[in-house]
């Protein structure tokens, strides 16, 4: 229980820094709105309307409201006009820069320039990726025409991180079970358990599709007890440590935004035992035992070793940030302990009569975990915009 508190303070103060770090920015840089959008005809602005300039002493806020009466009297060139010295003279704010591209939106639309609207519109997007046209509460006060232009896209998490840890219950597949003098019991009893933690990175090249690399610890034990006699019993205790290499492949089933949704995945990995160390020992029903010290074992094994996997995750998002839930199953194809290493420890094959058992590991693990969307990418519902 120690190693999983242990586990469980890494996880948290690793999600917390990565929370804090990964807030939420524009993913790209502001770009030219079209600066030959405006009719050829458009004249310089009148007394009634700022420019801007070294010695105007106008605020922002004053700005944008001069935005936003252009926009209402159909003077929809001198939008785009004031619109472009508002990006070139000052340093907004994320939500002024998206006021002032809601009314540029609009006026491209209401003035005909579709492509330049649409393209606007992924800038928007890109800067506020949960935007959602169709929420009447929050877009009461936006313009009709901007509307019609963002109900066109929709936007998709690009790449994604996550961190995840939890227990395993594995199960031992026996294939070819070595006994030497146990005379009660022909088949062992084994226990296998262990912690996991997990740090994957995630690509979405498809609305569903996800493809992840999710390196792994596991740190894990091993207990085989076989019954020698009515009073005594054999055990074999081992701990340990594997990295494992996961590429998975994941299917996550379209739901409305911020609603549950759920995901299956399959993949292969390779995983590789780092440390390896061991106890055996007799024990007598009445009699004292003196357990030996640990002794490290890891050339005993098939250190290398390939695993086909799958398993289903819960999402439940909160906005960038998703929690999960998951269950996943790995099942090893190359034995547990290595063939050819079984007879040369002398000390386990004479003076306790044991050979290594052949069998593969079937590791069920049980994780809990959180997500953070580092991108995201617009994507138009129809393949076109306008």
């Amino acid at each position: 229980m120690k190693t999983l508190f242990k586990i469980l303070i890494i996880v948290s103060i690793l999600c917390n820094a990565a929370q804090s770090s990964i807030a939420q920015e524009d993913t790209l840089s502001s770009s030219n709105l079209y600066r030959n959008a405006a009719s050829k005809t458009t004249q310089a602005p009148t007394s009634k309307t700022r420019r801007i300039s070294a010695k105007d002493a106008d605020t922002i806020g004053d700005l944008l409201q001069d935005l936003k009466e252009l926009y209402t009297a159909g003077k929809y060139d001198k939008v785009l006009q004031l619109s472009q010295e508002l990006q070139d003279s000052h340093n907004l704010s994320k939500e002024q820069n998206l006021q002032r591209l809601k009314l540029t939106i609009s006026a491209y639309k209401d003035f005909g320039y579709l492509r330049e609207a649409d393209s606007a519109a992924k800038v928007y997007l890109q800067k506020d990726p949960f935007f959602r046209a169709d929420d009447k509460a929050k877009t009461k006060d936006d313009p009709v025409t901007f509307l019609e232009v963002l109900g066109n896209y929709y936007t998709m998490p690009k790449y994604s991180l996550w961190l995840s840890a939890g227990i395993m219950r594995n199960r031992v597949v026996l294939d070819t079970v070595q006994l030497i003098v146990d005379t009660v019991s022909h088949r062992p009893d084994y226990k296998a358990e262990g912690y996991t933690l997990q740090l994957g990175l995630e690509y979405r090249p498809l609305r569903i599709l996800t493809v992840s690399f999710a390196p792994t610890i596991n740190i894990c034990s091993i207990t085989r007890i076989t019954q020698r006699s009515a009073i005594t019993s054999f055990r074999y205790e081992e701990d340990y440590t594997t990295i494992s290499l996961p590429l998975c492949i994941e299917a996550t089933l379209p739901t409305r935004r911020n609603a549950i949704a759920p995901s299956i995945y399959a993949g292969a990995q390779m995983k590789y035992i780092i440390v390896a160390e061991y106890t055996a020992y007799e024990n007598s029903i009445g009699e004292y035992v003196n357990i030996p010290n640990t002794i490290g074992n890891a050339s005993a094994h098939n250190r290398p070793n390939y695993s086909i996997l799958g398993g289903a995750r819960l999402y439940i998002p909160r906005g960038r940030i998703s929690y999960f839930g998951e269950v996943g199953v790995a099942y090893d194809l190359i034995p547990f302990f290595d063939s050819g290493q079984r007879y040369k420890n002398h000390t386990l094959l004479y003076d306790l009569l044991y050979i290594p058992d052949k069998f593969r590991m079937l590791e069920i693990s049980y994780r809990i975990g959180i997500k953070i969307n580092l991108q995201y990418k617009t994507i138009a519902k129809f393949n076109y915009g306008y």
